[in-house]
């Protein structure tokens, strides 16, 4: 029987109702989209391993997952709440055992937060409905195409990347809407796991809330059920979270040496823990 993949997803909080009552929690969603593109590759099982943030008494045990994955909230990334202290010593922990991270929205900004990065109110105020991210050259070569469209709900953002991660695609309101170091940090400013009955739910939410005013809501309405590039994102996860044992190994690579105009490069034997499962298909196929 292949591995399965154990993935740890820590849910950052609940989401609205109706979207509890048809898809379940935030880690029943990032299942679905992660098990969304399982037809047309050959993927390991998935095991979603969820962890209650609000309520968890400890952080799942690094010695038994393969990734860990945070979702979005509500609460805002750069206040202290109570959990925080303990969630960026996770991070830091799980970054240090080379445990590949995956960070949505608010998850996005924690994990900026925790390994040294700024995250404040995004200067342009929220970002709302399906919006155009444009991609870095990495960011291409990631994704196989120079722009994504990604569902948004959002009003803080990630000022400046930590030392090591990269930014690597940006929008007209927010100027890092992906992070990425290879091997290590994945991460989305947008919601790639939502949907129009999602977004549409969590932005009503808000303007129950009185967070921003009904032009503002029925602009972003208008966007909710334009194309977005959900499925592509998740095929670029599954490469980020299994691909991170190979990737460990080129970055422990042996010093490079030249010798009589000779370039030589020896390397550590590129090793995954789930085998033949690190060969996927497209573009995670390449070594980036």
């Amino acid at each position: 029987m292949d591995p399965s993949f154990r993935l740890a997803v820590l849910e950052c909080e609940a989401p609205p109702t109706p979207v509890l009552k048809m898809y379940g929690t935030y880690g029943d969603i990032v299942k679905n989209f992660l098990t969304s593109v399982v037809e047309t590759a050959t993927y390991p099982n998935l095991e979603i391993l969820k962890w209650n943030l609000l309520s968890a008494k400890s952080f799942p045990d690094l010695d038994t997952i393969d990734g860990v994955l945070l979702t979005g909230s509500q609460f805002t990334a750069f206040e202290d709440d109570a959990w925080v202290p303990g969630l960026t010593e996770f991070i830091q922990r799980a970054y240090a055992a080379r445990k590949p991270l995956v960070g949505i929205c608010y998850g996005h900004q924690m994990i900026s937060r925790a390994l040294g990065g700024t995250v404040a109110r995004c200067p342009e105020g929220w970002e709302l409905g399906v919006q155009r991210i444009k991609l870095s050259p990495m960011g291409t070569t990631l994704f196989g195409k120079s722009s994504l469209r990604i569902h948004q709900v959002h009003q803080d953002a990630v000022i400046q990347t930590p030392p090591g991660v990269e930014a690597i695609g940006y929008s007209a309101q927010c100027g890092i809407q992906i992070a990425y170091q290879r091997g290590r940090v994945l991460s989305f400013q947008g919601h790639p796991e939502f949907d129009v009955f999602i977004t549409t739910h969590e932005i009503s939410e808000r303007y129950s809330k009185e967070s921003f005013d009904k032009t503002m809501y029925s602009d972003a309405l208008s966007r909710v059920g334009r194309p977005h590039d959900g499925l592509l994102i998740a095929v670029a996860v599954w490469g980020h979270l299994l691909n991170a044992d190979q990737h460990a190994a080129m970055d422990n690579a042996e010093e490079v040496y030249e010798t009589d105009a000779l370039l030589r490069i020896e390397m550590a034997p590129a090793v995954c823990s789930l085998g033949d499962k690190c060969a996927l298909p497209g573009v995670l196929s390449r070594s980036i």
